[in-house]
């Protein structure tokens, strides 16, 4: 039917997870270096959030200053596409291809050189919950499919297309899913926090 299987996509991480460990290793000795006062360092990230009528994305810049100072983080930019994921419901097909304007933006505002260590989180709400479980693994497993392996936002045959766009970034099934409410809601206590201050 030319799904993906469950095992094979947790297969294909497994591989995707050990191949990504030396990156892993060098972000925690950065780390440490970074507590023993050194240079200055930098991290990216991509949030996007899955509303019911359009899906909005973050760019966030993580910025250790060094010498032991406070960790700084930022938004350096956002973009909504619409409508909402759960309008490919019976299509997931499509579902790289609607994000691909954000995937675009981001590699545009997040330098090339930390393209491949970035980590991409896609999480939807109540458009999203409103589906079935099995329709919404059917829109997460043909998005994370076609990203990390069809590459389906450009690309035909290994090559790319005239204006095509390769997806650069660092993407893992499981950061791809359905926020409950409960835990949309403790995240937006979370912020709230954040913001005022109370927690760091």
């Amino acid at each position: 039917d030319g799904q993906p299987s469950r095992g094979r996509i947790r297969r294909q991480e497994q591989e995707q997870d050990e191949a990504a460990q030396p990156l892993a290793a060098r972000a925690a000795t950065t780390s440490r270096r970074i507590g023993q006062g050194a240079e200055e360092s930098h991290q990216y990230a991509i949030v996007i959030d899955g509303g019911s009528t359009g899906s909005r994305m973050f760019v966030y810049r993580f910025f250790y200053p060094g010498h032991g100072a406070k960790r700084e983080i930022d938004c350096l930019s956002n973009k909504k596409v619409t409508p909402g994921l759960s309008a490919l419901d019976g299509h997931p097909e499509q579902a790289a291809e609607y994000l691909r304007p954000l995937f675009e933006h981001a590699a545009t505002v997040i330098p090339e050189t930390y393209h491949e260590e970035t980590l991409v989180f896609i999480q939807a709400t109540a458009g999203m919950r409103l589906l079935s479980e099995e329709s919404q693994e059917a829109i997460y497993d043909g998005l994370y499919v076609d990203l990390t392996q069809n590459n389906k936002t450009g690309r035909e045959g290994g090559k790319e297309e005239e204006g095509g766009f390769s997806f650069p970034f660092r993407l893992y099934r499981k950061n791809i899913g359905t926020l409950s409410g409960r835990l949309e809601g403790f995240y937006a206590a979370l912020s709230v926090n954040y913001l005022t201050g109370r927690i760091d």
